[in-house]
């Protein structure tokens, strides 16, 4: 389920508004029904009901405090039932990373919002270096073979005669880096990345989904107002 900010009532703002060190694409009201969100979704995850979205309780918001954070299971929960996100493991393991800037295990209020603006209504650019960094999986600024065929290993249909089923893998990694790599270094940089989403967008998510569609952004969206 979506989350509602109807429930809030009008006077119903958090009780001191989050400091956010960077901007980001939301406005005072959508910040607030942000961390609104954020509050309930720490408050599902203690009270073990994450696979409900706990927006429609009408329980007293719990408030935040500095060690806590989103959980794994809880933030997968929200990519999976909110923004139908149906990815591989690893690549939902990825995005929470990218999300936890802190590497600490737990999506802090200020990285929640900073993600949810890239996520939600990110630049191209933004978009592109949140991709990247999902799918560059040692986080070591490439994006080489082994990588590639770790994301693209299940994308293929197996066929039962095939002997070596992992074979069509190499081969398609080996037509994607020809086609992205620019430099023809055989890893594909950040600068390669983004030449060819610019030339081609649909490479923006070349090796599985790690953002929202425009529809489920938009729905999103419209529940923060």
């Amino acid at each position: 389920m979506r989350p509602e900010t109807a429930a809030r009532g009008p006077n119903a703002a958090p009780s001191s508004a989050p400091i956010v060190r960077k901007p980001t694409h939301f406005s005072k009201e959508e910040t607030e029904a942000l961390t609104l969100i954020y509050e309930k979704l720490i408050g599902a995850g203690k009270s073990g009901s994450a696979s409900h979205h706990p927006s429609v309780s009408t329980a007293p918001l719990l408030h935040v405090k500095t060690k806590e954070g989103l959980e794994r299971s809880v933030f997968r929960d929200l990519l999976h039932n909110t923004f139908n996100i149906c990815a591989e493991d690893i690549l939902m393991e990825r995005i929470f990373c990218v999300f936890d800037n802190s590497s600490d295990g737990l999506v802090k209020l200020e990285e929640w919002l900073q993600g949810m603006s890239v996520f939600l209504r990110g630049t191209l650019e933004e978009r592109i270096v949140f991709s990247f960094n999902v799918y560059d999986l040692n986080t070591d600024g490439f994006i080489v073979r082994e990588e590639i065929f770790t994301l693209l290993r299940n994308s293929l249909v197996k066929q039962p005669q095939d002997e070596d089923p992992e074979e069509g893998v190499k081969e398609l990694v080996e037509l994607v880096l020809k086609k992205l790599d620019r430099d023809k270094d055989g890893k594909l940089s950040l600068k390669d990345f983004r030449e060819s989403v610019v030339e081609e967008p649909l490479f923006l998510e070349a090796f599985g989904q790690c953002l929202p569609s425009e529809s489920a952004a938009h729905a999103f969206l419209a529940t923060l107002s």
